[in-house]
Order: structure tokens, then C-alpha cells, then sequence
């Protein structure tokens, strides 16, 4: 296996891989032949991945009929309030947390446990307020007692006072399921769901 990076002379470059698919030693390695997003390691692959991606999307965009309408990146992204870092912390850990819960099988299981039948047409039960809805979306993966939310903004306040200038995601965030372990967890639709939380 080789370098899949093209010299400024337009040569291949010749060299073995030291790390995916770059050598990351010829200087003059300015061009991949193949972007492989798994394995940019630095600035210049990221910019490169960037200008390739660009190209991509312009050529898609050409393309597209003109009955869809695009929304912009920028446009989004101009939209979106600067937030802190403490805010932007607890967002990242909030969808951490999120994401592992609905990702539960346990979590998939007990809601398949509520799949009922009205007139032949296949709905979700409420097993708390006996309503049915027609998404497994409606219902929620409601924590018992104290909600999560407030749970991680008392481990970033503790960090902030132990630790204010160390904020390390990866260790937050091994906080946060510590204290999710001591979770009891319910599924019920999102009206219950505020009846379990406090």
C-alpha cells in the first residue's frame, strides 16, 4: 500500500502510509487522490477534506431540481447563538446522555412491550395515562425523581469549583453515566412524563 497523495510535480507519491492512508512525511503531498474522511489527522487534510466537500456539494447543488429548496450551512450556523463553554459543555453531555438512553435496548424493548391494536392500525400505549399514540416517538423515556438535566448542571458546577480550567469531555462525561447508573427510568408519554420528573 502506498500514499494516496499527488506531489506538486503531479507524481504519486511513492512512500508507505505512516497513519491511514498519508504518509505524513512528504512535504510536497499537497492533493489526495481519494479523500478518506476516517483518517484526516491534520489542518491541511481537514482543509483539503473541506474544499473537496465544497466541490461536491455545488456540483449536487447544480444538479438538484430547482423544486427543492436548499438551506445553507451558513445560513444555520449565522442563526445560532455563540454559547459559552460551560453552555456548550452541558449541551454535548445533554446529548450524550440522550443519545445512549434512546439507543438503550432495554429502552427499545420496553416500548415494544407497549405496541397495541385499534382496529387493526398498530399504536403505542401510555401504560400510565392508558392514551395511544401512532409513533413510538409519543412516548419518552421519562427519569424517576431528579432529571438528568439538573443532574449535569451539578457536575459542571462541581467541576467548576474543583476543576474551572480543566473541562474535559470525555471525563464529564464518564460523570454523567456514574450518576445515570442510580437512574430508574419509565416510559410514558410526554405528559406523564412530567408527572415523574422533577
Amino acid at each position: 500500500m502506498t500514499c494516496e497523495m499527488i506531489t506538486k510535480k503531479n507524481v504519486q507519491c511513492s512512500k508507505n502510509p505512516t497513519f491511514g492512508n498519508f504518509c505524513h512525511i512528504h512535504k510536497d503531498c499537497v492533493k489526495p487522490v481519494v479523500i478518506n474522511r476516517c483518517n484526516v489527522t491534520t489542518r491541511s487534510q481537514a482543509k483539503l477534506m473541506a474544499q473537496e466537500a465544497l466541490k461536491t456539494t455545488q456540483k449536487i447543488v447544480k444538479s438538484t431540481s430547482t423544486k427543492l429548496e436548499t438551506i445553507k450551512g451558513n445560513d444555520i450556523m449565522g442563526r445560532r447563538k455563540v454559547k459559552d463553554e460551560r453552555e456548550t459543555m452541558y449541551t454535548a453531555l445533554r446529548e450524550l446522555q440522550q443519545k445512549r438512553v434512546m439507543n438503550d435496548t432495554g429502552i427499545k424493548e420496553t416500548k415494544k412491550k407497549c405496541i397495541v391494536y385499534e382496529n387493526g392500525e398498530k399504536m403505542y400505549l401510555c401504560k400510565n395515562c392508558d392514551n395511544t399514540f401512532k409513533t413510538p416517538a409519543c412516548l419518552h423515556a421519562a427519569h424517576i425523581g431528579i432529571t438528568m438535566s439538573k443532574k449535569i448542571n451539578e457536575i459542571l458546577d462541581l467541576h467548576a469549583k474543583t476543576q474551572p480550567t480543566n473541562l474535559n469531555l470525555f471525563e464529564l462525561d464518564k460523570a454523567v453515566i456514574e450518576i445515570e447508573k442510580e437512574s430508574n427510568i419509565v416510559i410514558v408519554c410526554r405528559k406523564c412524563n412530567k408527572l415523574f420528573e422533577d
